[in-house]
């Protein structure tokens, strides 16, 4: 009789947790942008510095002259919310390559 109401209790009252799996990380994604300040300052001053901006989460801003992604990419257009004042840039959670 005593096991029953042990088991009955246990049952009904004390349930097991339930296991927590660990979301697996979502890659860090990269995005690319034109940096048109630096854009006017090559025109103005005759210089040839890098425009193309690559930033991602891992690493501080690069600098290069051509990208190229080696994945998908979707190109997003925000007027209202720039990142870093840029409008239009191109996001990619795929590998990007700079070319210097």
């Amino acid at each position: 009789m005593h096991e029953l109401f042990c088991d009955r209790w246990l049952q009904n009252q004390h349930p097991r947790p339930e296991p927590r799996w660990r979301n697996p990380r979502k890659p860090a994604k990269t995005i690319v942008h034109v940096n048109t300040h630096r854009i006017k300052h090559n025109q103005k001053n005759s210089q040839k510095q890098p425009v193309i901006t690559v930033k991602n989460s891992n690493t501080n801003n690069r600098y290069c002259y051509k990208v190229e992604i080696l994945g998908g990419c979707r190109v997003v257009y925000s007027p209202n919310k720039p990142i870093c004042g840029a409008r239009v840039w191109i996001e990619s959670l795929y590998e990007v390559k700079l070319i210097t």
